[in-house]
């Protein structure tokens, strides 16, 4: 407590510029959650993502509740769309697959720039793999 004190004339000079600049990040953060929710509504976590539904269902929600942008991006990716309901489909078929699928993405998602280090990007196998998972 006695750092606090014995700084208070520095902090309090500090203080507004301090105050600005955290409404300039809490501006920036909600007009990254406004710009996001333009494009999918965060309705779709709850009705949607937590509660799989079937292909036919989901379009129809997408269709009332996603974006122009969104929903022509689904219009003219019919394969990449065909593949993702396959996926999940097959996720959702057991709780061992959901439960697999769930640690592998997990895994892979906050461990894939580790396992891709620079370092070792000099070796033809492994940029070739990097080339080819980020692809």
């Amino acid at each position: 407590m006695d750092l606090l004190w014995d700084n208070a004339s520095e902090i309090e000079s500090s203080y507004d510029e301090l105050l600005e600049m955290h409404q300039e990040y809490r501006n920036e953060k909600e007009k990254q959650r406004t710009d996001a929710e333009q494009i999918l509504t965060a309705k779709f976590w709850p009705e949607i993502y937590n509660q799989p539904k079937p292909r036919e269902e989901v379009m129809t929600w997408l269709k009332k509740n996603g974006s122009s942008t969104l929903n022509h991006i689904f219009d003219n990716r019919v394969v990449p769309l065909q593949y993702l309901f396959a996926r999940m489909e097959y996720v959702n078929a057991s709780p061992k697959n959901l439960y697999w699928f769930v640690v592998f993405d997990d895994f892979w998602t906050l461990n894939h720039q580790v396992l891709l280090r620079p370092t070792y990007s000099s070796l033809p196998e492994i940029r070739l793999l990097e080339i080819w998972l980020l692809d």
